[in-house]
């Protein structure tokens, strides 16, 4: 889990650091209410971000999930289904 995490938002996060630096940077060279808009901007990008990976992330999981019942299902009617069962009825 801890493997999951670094690897899927720790490390994504850090490699984007340098340009939210830059991004501050510039905005703080603007005067005040200019910068505190970039500011906000930037944020709302990250948590835009963060929503984007959690939810890539939820979505594989259910589709792993649903693909591992989906296999069991059928696995279940074949074996219901097989020429073994029927010659025994």
């Amino acid at each position: 889990m801890r493997s999951t995490l670094v690897r899927n938002f720790v490390r994504p996060l850090l490699e984007r650091l340098g340009t939210m630096l830059a991004a501050y940077l510039i905005a703080k060279s603007i005067d005040s209410d200019l910068a505190a808009q970039a500011a906000n901007g930037v944020v709302a990008l990250c948590a835009i971000g963060v929503d984007l990976i959690l939810a890539r992330m939820t979505r594989d999981k259910v589709a792993a999930a649903a693909a591992l019942e989906t296999q069991q299902e059928l696995h279940s009617w074949m074996a219901y289904n097989s020429p073994s069962n029927r010659e025994g009825a």
